[in-house]
């Protein structure tokens, strides 16, 4: 319960301090655009975990059996 809370509350200010720093960014460069490209970055960043995080999952489960040369899912 304690650490749901603490991450919360960690969301919470990144958030704050994320909209903060955005709007001084787009305040000096004087352009908009620039919150469409830090979106397509973050959502690649994602993507690319997820996929990092996927095959390490189909790692641990996918056995190989080298002296029959089958592959099995182990449950």
């Amino acid at each position: 319960m304690r650490r749901g809370l603490y991450l919360m509350g960690v969301s919470v200010m990144a958030g704050f301090w994320g909209q903060f720093f955005i709007r001084k960014l787009v305040a000096v460069l004087k352009r908009a655009s620039i919150i469409v490209f830090i979106l397509s970055g973050v959502i690649f960043a994602s993507a690319l975990t997820m996929g990092v995080r996927k095959v390490d999952m189909l790692e641990g489960v996918y056995v190989v059996r080298s002296e029959k040369n089958q592959c099995s899912w182990a449950p």
